[in-house]
């Protein structure tokens, strides 16, 4: 093999090398920013629903509809896109509702303990009847 021949297939190598390490360090950057655009997705949503709460919005059967008017009238947004912040409203407002329905089935309903050992020995028990 000649000179110019091993200096090729190095050169094809390298080039090889310097593609994939440019692909990683795109992906990195990539991964970084969405990172940090998540980031500061979920800040801009804890304030706007903060601003919600602080006007008595957030209440357990508030729809967007109602809702809107106020956050369109005070400015609420803060020059956010009024779908984002109705799908925020409405994620929030479906946890809230979540919430609510199970606290109150659990304070109705208190579920009995059962320990593991008197459980393991119902199961022994039945075992050697069979």
């Amino acid at each position: 093999e000649d000179f110019s021949t091993s200096l090729t297939k190095e050169n094809k190598h390298f080039k090889a090398l310097d593609e994939t390490n440019q692909r990683a360090l795109f992906n990195v950057r990539t991964q970084h920013l969405q990172q940090q655009f998540e980031q500061k997705k979920a800040k801009l949503k804890e304030v706007f629903l903060d601003k919600l709460k602080q006007h008595n919005l957030l209440t357990s059967g508030a729809t967007w509809k109602q809702v809107s008017e106020t956050v369109t009238k005070e400015g609420l947004n803060d020059g956010l896109p009024l779908e984002q912040c109705q799908m925020w409203f409405e994620e929030e407002a479906k946890q809230l509702a979540t919430d609510t329905a199970t606290s109150s089935a659990s304070s109705t309903h208190k579920p009995t303990k059962v320990h593991l050992g008197s459980l393991l020995e119902e199961v022994k028990q039945r075992s050697a009847e069979e």
